[in-house]
């Protein structure tokens, strides 16, 4: 698919100008949390419309920057963000030069914490690797981030087109060190 040249796109009433061929931005937007937001693009052949809701402001209760964690039993809870769709929890070691696996997953609107496995913290063969790992936390609006197969399935959330438009809000990172018992 090719990108399309000279389209009117507007994010509510705010006109996104066209940067280079068929990609449109506008930087430092000032969006609003719970504020429902309206995509509308229009070409001389069609129109193609859709709509989502910025998350709530949230943030990760635990663990907190800097705790010290046994990788055994790892448990992460959150605050609720209104018009949150799902979640995607992630983490990750801070040094990209370790072999752990890391791990992502979602989660419906209503949690509110989840174990993250064992597996995260190890590599593909079962070796555990202490360190700083970093936790991430999205709340997810509009069908953002789904897969190919539910877009295929369902078309998405655009009237006019398939595709999906969405919003997402980051808590704030947090770094802890993971160590075996």
């Amino acid at each position: 698919m090719q990108p399309i040249n000279d389209a009117l796109v507007k994010i509510n009433e705010i006109n996104l100008p066209e940067k280079i061929d068929g990609v449109y931005f506008k930087s430092a937007l000032d969006l609003q949390f719970c504020q429902r937001y309206n995509l509308y693009i229009a070409t001389e052949k069609e129109t193609i419309t859709g709509s989502c809701v910025l998350p709530d402001s949230f943030s990760i209760i635990r663990p907190t920057h800097g705790d010290t964690l046994i990788f055994i039993e790892v448990r992460v809870s959150w605050s609720q963000s209104d018009s949150a769709e799902y979640y995607i929890i992630g983490v990750k070691p801070a040094d990209t030069t370790s072999k752990a696996q890391g791990w992502e997953k979602n989660f419906p609107a209503d949690s509110t914490s989840c174990v993250i496995p064992q597996t995260a913290f190890m590599d593909t063969l079962g070796d555990f690797y202490p360190g700083e790992y970093t936790f991430t936390l999205m709340a997810i609006n509009g069908a953002w981030k789904k897969g190919s197969l539910d877009l295929f399935l369902s078309g998405g959330n655009l009237q006019g087109a398939v595709g999906l438009f969405g919003a997402a809000v980051y808590a704030k990172p947090v770094v802890t060190y993971v160590k075996s018992p």
